[in-house]
Parts: structure tokens; sequence; C-alpha cells
């Protein structure tokens, strides 16, 4: 998807530099504040330009296409962990010589596929 921040704006943005990011290219700060901070910069350059109602508009679209595409990645992560979940399953029972039915082996997957998401969604200290 092409960017539709005005020329001037994308080169104010280019011209950040990697010591106003994070200084010392340290990389001290995680990947998530790293693009606060950009995301800042970029709020910043916006608010200081002459037609801010249409930047600040412009500006929500892109961050909302980004929000869609962030979602239909966690859409296809979470089709690509269940598929993962399942082949384990159905390979596990194989191995083992289970006599199961395909539902309950697929009831197992299903189980393990949310252990796993919910496992995923705990926040580290």
């Amino acid at each position: 998807m092409k960017s539709t921040l005005p020329v001037a704006r994308s080169a104010s943005l280019a011209k950040v530099r990697a010591d106003d990011v994070c200084p010392s290219h340290s990389f001290n700060c995680s990947l998530y504040a790293m693009l606060l901070k950009v995301i800042d910069a970029g709020f910043l350059s916006v608010l200081h330009g002459t037609d801010k109602e249409t930047d600040l508009a412009e500006l929500a679209h892109e961050i909302g296409a980004i929000s869609a595409r962030l979602a239909e990645a966690e859409r296809v992560l979470d089709r690509t962990l269940f598929t993962a979940c399942a082949a384990y399953a159905y390979a596990r029972h194989a191995a083992l010589g289970t006599k199961k039915s395909d539902e309950t082996i697929a009831a197992e997957a299903r189980a393990a596929f949310e252990r796993q998401r919910s496992l995923a969604l705990e926040i580290e200290p």
C-alpha cells in the first residue's frame, strides 16, 4: 500500500536518525518502545505542519490501514498455530497407535490450541 503522506512530510520523517529514536544505537529499548518513539516523532512532524486537519486525517487513515493488516496477520498466525496443533495431535495418535475418533483428536487439537494461545497472551515481567 502506498503512503498518502505529502512528500514534504515523508522527507522530514526520513531525516529521523537512529540516534533520535534510540540514542547511540544502543538498542536498549524494545522494538515496541522504538515504534512508539517513531510514532511520536511522526505526530510531532504532522502537528507542526501547515495543513493539520488533512495531515491528521491521512495519518489516521494510515494507522487504520496498519491496524487492519495487523488483525489480518493475527488471523493468519492463529490459523498457523491451530494447524500445527492439529498436525501434532494427529501425528502423536498415529505414532502411539491409539484408536481414537477424529472428533476426539480434533477436540484435543482445539484444547492444545487454546492452551498455546493463552500462553502466548500472558504478559511476561
